[in-house]
């Protein structure tokens, strides 16, 4: 998925979490393409999902 990432630092919000589970939100991942940035510095990992 394209917009799939894991937060590394920082927070974010989404307003639903999409195709997400609970646990993929609780390991830190996210919709990037629907996420708002909560915090001034948001570090996030795309690597290989």
């Amino acid at each position: 998925m394209a917009c799939l990432a894991q937060l590394k630092e920082g927070s974010v919000g989404q307003v639903s979490p999409g195709i997400l589970t609970e646990s993929h939100v609780n390991d830190g991942e996210f919709l990037a393409c629907q996420a708002i940035p909560l915090s001034k510095k948001v570090l996030v990992d795309f690597g290989e999902f």
